[in-house]
């Protein structure tokens, strides 16, 4: 999990494309039913920036709503149940795409409304949608399921917003009819409205409530808070850095320090939203901490006064012989003041200010205004950007000022495709405008600009303009071209990267429903460098991590994550200059000039000295890979051929690896013709991530000769059952070739586990009866069964609190390891239950997490408070023996706590403790791993002597989701790529009872529910088969098949079937 500006502000971006993502995949197992993929993927895109500071914010009158005080609350009608069939929210956000939307050609209102019903069947297990197209594939009608139940809804004549809100209406009350009283219907609204405006672009979006007041703190920059950074490590919520000169500093709080309780509440497996708003408040309110730290002996509490914190979006550093750094990390209220700040600062050096590097890399974005403002800060006159509205009948330009101009210092601003919106208007003015030299890469390319509505507690985020740098130039999905790009590669024998990722290098243009501007033009730039990670370290193996780059993991890998250490010598926050900041530093120090075109006739000549030893390092590393990388001149038609092969450890070829496997791929040219090439490699593309973006290199190839590469690969454990098209593409010299192999390889999955689990109360501590009381402190053992035919290979057991501060856990994290099917682990934790709690029962959310192979069961708990006058159990001896009838056994000394099972009839077991009528007995096992149960004395027969019987206890079912099972005889090898058009897809859900809500089975083809199947006859309502003929598009499929019981048992498998439509394999 990434570092969450926790005190500070909240989570930062976990993809490399600019956005936000709410929560790592174990925070919350069941967002999936609140959030469908397609609604988190478009927040992601939508909200570009720091957790959730997004947006251009252009103010176009009063009805464009900005940042003002909103009280944020669930907003609910009357009666306190949101009335999906009145569509105020539809209706609302449809009057504002109406007035103000930027482009009314894309509203097409039959496409939005299909849109908005497969979002809400992403949602709800019960919907399901089938959509009646014309011969033109425009939609005629939508047939809508709730379960088993099916109405049609004819579109014909959808022709406008209005006729698409009415017909959505009619089908919300259809829906809201027949969803389950537990299905929350506005959140089936808000999945409705977001599936339609993502028919328009990827950055108008409804944001919930809780959005909207997460992006409102991070575009004001200010907040009330204690100045701290925090994330989760290994479950312990923990200080990352700390700001100076802030409450936390002045306390003493260090990198490093675990907060352990915030206020009353322990936080033990705390979401971290959860800690950042306890964190929060108003200035001048105070919060009471524990911190442990290495070397206390005890938690340490510390009372802290919040005050108003300033999230710091400017940086500086002074770079020595003049040469000042400013790194801008977004634009947010304050970062034109911070700026100036900045420069005052560096200006005060013993050298002064005689050059500047401008750092925009992965700046977001943030607000209009500012950005105009920062480029009017190194500009005395032109056009800054200029907004143009449906069309060129809204315009209005932004021009800059000669006041506190800093109008003759040298600049040079760094972009990547991190830096997007604001930050490439203030590229784009600086370069347009002749006025600084732009290096790196190509920046994003968002050229448009967002507008604020709020709706009721709500707020909606409307593409309402596109803006044009200096010249009426767009960068609209084109981005800001540098003038000298610069490129970092990577040759070691275990990692090689001389081609830029291409999926990354597509920022906007790769994103659905991009916008498009007539005058948005790819740009090249001017000069290029290409640096050499790891110069001076051997390209043999033992090097693996250190040649490596930073933050660039291996091509479908993460990067490795090191916990903070307790204490640490080194600074969190202290500038480190990369290799770019120094070239950018060592072109200023070359040839100051303030204008572009003179910065760009002075760094010619150095950036080609600095190249020429970059390619003799490159040289020198592939020739200890024994690659001749000497450069020649090739033909523009390269008479080359290429081929793949994927081998397992014997170097035998695999057609079906398995999950987990170690893999050889293979790469052979073989050069045909009279004439050798210079400089080949060749890059792989697939579905398939730990594979997708591998490169081999082959170098000098004489006429007639074959060179070869090889990569040992291993397969995620966690990897689907799939088939996947490979395809090895020949590159020369850096540019790509049309030579290519493809290879169709398929990927078995690993059996899996499936968790069951079952909960006991110890409370030994306090009146010994099995049951909770207020002010008692308990152990929860949680059984851990594995039910599934694989072994489980990491398990981790989690505990977290849902009853607030009443309830304090001790200890909630248990680290079971592996787990062999069949087998069962006790977890056991500690928690203290309160004397004020209020509630009946104490509520507790239990997960079951095979980290290595990505599979969880996540359940409520809810135990029942009994009253503190039971009488405490007494240690008693002896046997009891059930009579005729089988006798139920409980976790407590009441018939209100969990069942275990039974003692058969007839059986005798052991006596060890009594509760009033109650009778604690050995169930089975021996000492400490005797498993003991609670039963009604009455009725039991008392023998003075015996012994266990045998098998006397027949335990209940533990809590479990369901099995499924697919059909092997369609997932045999070679199966898996086809030719066909269909797939016939058949198996098997087991549930664990008949009683724990309703029970599905239903399949996804990506985003589209292709099926889905309620009930049905089985043994005893326990079994449902199924079996459906799905529909297949060229190319990866990806079946999702999900098998659900009630709200939270679930079980998923992924199946992906290569369709090929032109049935060849080069």
């Amino acid at each position: 999990m990434g570092p969450s500006i926790g005190a500070l502000a909240r989570g930062v971006d976990r993809d490399r494309v600019p956005g936000y993502s709410a929560g790592s995949a174990w925070d919350d197992v069941h967002a999936e039913r609140r959030l469908t993929p397609t609604t988190k993927q478009r927040l992601g895109y939508g909200l570009i920036g720091l957790a959730a500071l997004l947006l251009l914010v252009y103010p176009y009158g009063p009805r464009g709503k900005h940042f003002g005080a909103a009280e944020v609350q669930a907003k609910i009608d009357r009666g306190g149940v949101h009335d999906l069939s009145r569509a105020r929210l539809l209706t609302k956000v449809t009057g504002q795409l109406r007035s103000h939307y930027v482009d009314p050609a894309r509203i097409k209102p039959k496409p939005m409304i299909v849109a908005a019903l497969r979002e809400v069947q992403a949602l709800v297990p019960e919907v399901r949608v089938r959509v009646n197209t014309r011969r033109d594939g425009e939609p005629r009608a939508v047939d809508v399921w709730v379960a088993n139940e099916q109405a049609s809804f004819n579109l014909e004549r959808v022709g406008d917003l209005f006729e698409l809100g009415w017909k959505l209406a009619d089908i919300f009350d259809f829906l809201q009819r027949r969803l389950p009283p537990s299905t929350d219907l506005a959140d089936v609204e808000y999945a409705a409205v977001n599936g339609l405006l993502s028919t328009l672009d990827p950055h108008s979006v409804l944001l919930t409530p809780q959005t909207y007041r997460e992006m409102q703190l991070g575009t004001q920059g200010r907040f009330g808070g204690l100045g701290i950074v925090i994330s989760v490590r290994d479950g312990a919520l923990t200080i990352m850095s700390v700001m100076a000169k802030t409450p936390a500093a002045r306390t003493g709080l260090k990198s490093g320090d675990k907060i352990v309780q915030i206020g009353e509440e322990s936080t033990v497996n705390m979401p971290l939203n959860d800690a950042v708003n306890r964190l929060r408040g108003e200035a001048g309110t105070a919060v009471t901490i524990w911190v442990s730290r290495s070397g206390w002996n005890e938690p340490r509490s510390f009372s802290i006064t919040r005050e108003e914190i300033r999230i710091q979006a400017v940086e500086h550093e002074d770079l020595g012989a003049g040469i000042g750094y400013i790194k801008i990390a977004r634009f947010q209220g304050n970062t034109d003041e911070e700026l100036g700040e900045a420069l005052g600062e560096l200006s005060k050096g013993a050298d002064g200010l005689k050059g500047l590097v401008l750092d925009l890399r992965e700046n977001p974005g943030g607000l209009l205004d500012q950005a105009i403002r920062v480029s009017d800060r190194f500009l005395a006159d032109g056009t800054i950007v200029s907004t143009v509205r449906q069309g060129v009948r809204q315009r209005e330009e932004r021009h800059a000022t000669r006041a506190d101009t800093y109008t003759d210092l040298p600049l040079i601003v760094l972009i990547n495709r991190g830096s997007a919106s604001a930050s490439e208007i203030v590229a784009g003015a600086l370069k347009h405008n002749e006025r600084a030299l732009i290096v790196g890469d190509t920046s994003f390319g968002k050229g448009s600009v967002q507008v604020i509505y709020q709706i009721d507690d709500a707020a909606l985020k409307l593409t309402i303009a596109q803006y044009l740098t200096p010249g009426d130039i767009s960068i609209q999905s084109v981005g800001i071209a540098p003038d000298v790009e610069i490129r970092t590669l990577h040759a070691t024998q275990e990692y090689v990267r001389l081609i830029p990722d291409q999926q990354e290098r597509q920022g906007e243009a790769g994103l659905d429903k991009h916008l498009e501007h007539q005058s948005a033009k790819k740009e090249q730039a001017s000069l290029s460098l290409n640096l050499l990670h790891g110069k001076g370290e051997p390209a043999k193996k033992g090097q693996e991590e250190d040649s490596k780059p930073t933050g660039d993991p291996e091509p479908g890998k993460d990067a490795k994550e090191e916990p903070p250490g307790e204490e640490t010598a080194e600074d969190p926050n202290a500038f480190e200059p990369d290799e770019l900041v120094e070239v950018a530093k060592s072109l200023l120090v070359a040839g100051s000039h303030a204008t572009r075109a003179t910065a760009l006739l002075w760094a010619t000549p150095v950036l080609a000295a600095r190249q020429a030893a970059e390619e003799n390092a490159l040289a020198e590393r592939l020739g200890e890979l024994d690659v001749d990388w000497t450069q020649g001149d090739n033909p523009r038609r390269i008479a080359a051929d290429v081929s793949l092969e994927v081998l397992d450890a014997d170097g035998k070829t695999l057609q079906r690896a398995k999950a987990g496997q170690k893999v050889r791929l293979r790469a052979r040219v073989k050069v045909r013709g009279k004439r050798g090439l210079w400089r080949l490699h060749a890059y792989l593309r697939s579905g398939i991530g730990v594979l997708d973006g591998r490169e081999f290199v082959f170098g000098r190839v004489a006429a007639g000769q074959e060179a070869s590469w090889d990569i040992e690969v291993e397969l995620p454990k966690s990897l689907e059952l799939q088939a996947d098209r490979l395809t090895l593409e020949l590159w020369s010299a850096g540019d790509k070739t049309k030579v290519e192999a493809q290879k169709t390889l398929e990927v078995g999955a690993l059996k899996l586990p499936r968790f069951a689990t079952s909960v006991r109360i110890e409370d030994d501590a306090g009146n010994r009866d099995g049951l909770i009381q207020r002010g008692e402190s308990i152990r929860l053992a949680v059984d851990v069964e594995n039910l599934g035919p694989g072994a489980a290979q990491n398990v981790l057991v989690t505990l977290r609190n849902e009853s607030g501060e009443h309830v304090y856990i001790r200890s909630g994290r248990h680290r079971v390891g592996e787990l062999a099917a069949g087998a069962t682990s006790t977890a056991e934790f500690e928690l203290d239950v309160r004397a004020g709690l209020p509630s009946q029962d104490v509520q507790l959310q239990l997960s079951v997490v095979d980290q290595t192979l990505r599979t969880w069961m996540q359940h409520e708990v809810s135990l029942p408070v009994f009253p503190t006058e039971f009488p405490k159990a007494k240690d008693a001896s002896g046997w009891v023996r059930a009579g005729d009838q089988a006798v139920a056994v409980h976790a407590g000394a009441h018939g209100d706590s969990a069942s275990m099972g039974a003692i058969q009839p007839g059986a005798q077991v052991a006596l060890r403790r009594r509760a009033g009528e109650w009778a604690l007995v050995g169930l089975s096992g021996e000492g400490e791993d005797e498993l003991q149960g609670w039963v009604r004395e009455a009725g039991l027969q008392r023998p003075s002597s015996g012994a266990a019987s045998d098998n006397a206890f027949s335990p209940a079912p533990r809590r479990a989701p369901p099995a499924l099972e697919l059909a092997t005889s369609a997932l045999a090898e070679g199966a898996l790529a086809t030719e066909g058009a269909e797939f016939v897809l058949s198996g098997t859900a087991r549930y664990a009872s008949s009683d724990r809500g309703r029970r599905y089975v239903y399949v996804f083809r990506g985003d589209d529910k292709v099926f889905f199947q309620a009930g049905g006859p089985g043994v005893d309502g326990r079994t449902l088969d199924f079996e459906t003929r799905i529909p297949l598009e060229p190319g990866r499929n990806v079946l999702s098949v999900i098998a659900r019981q009630g709200e939270r048992d679930v079980t998923r498998r992924t199946v992906v079937i290569y369709r090929d439509s032109n049935g060849q394999e080069k």
